[in-house]
């Protein structure tokens, strides 16, 4: 329920997009204030029965948006590192295995170079 009381698609803002504590705090004062509005529609019966605070309510919604936003910024970040590190790792083991061709073509050419020589004695 307050989830759609609060959504962005409502308010026009967005608060999945809050990174800050400026902009989570500017975000609890608009929640707030819709909330205090809607809870001003209520009348005081309903209020009572419900057990509605909307103020605990709007601060909960904002804070949990605050911190799906930062996990999903850590996940993110923590798949980027791995896949460079996977990079990183791939294009060493590229690089390992050029140098062991090269060493091995040196070993060749060596090794012809000591059969014309023996081939001319």
């Amino acid at each position: 329920m307050f989830q759609y009381l609060f959504s962005s698609r409502r308010s026009g803002s967005n608060p999945e997009a809050l990174t800050s504590s400026a902009d989570a705090r500017g975000c609890r004062q608009t929640v707030l204030a819709r909330s205090q509005f809607i809870f001003t529609l209520l009348s005081q019966e309903t209020r009572a029965d419900c057990g509605l605070s909307f103020q605990l309510a709007a601060r909960h919604y904002c804070n949990k948006s605050i911190t799906e936003k930062k996990k999903k910024k850590k996940k993110k970040k923590k798949k980027k590192k791995k896949k460079k590190k996977k990079k990183k790792k791939k294009k060493k083991k590229k690089k390992e295995e050029e140098e062991e061709e090269a060493e091995e073509e040196e070993e060749e050419g060596e090794e012809e170079k000591r059969k014309k020589r023996r081939g001319r004695r």
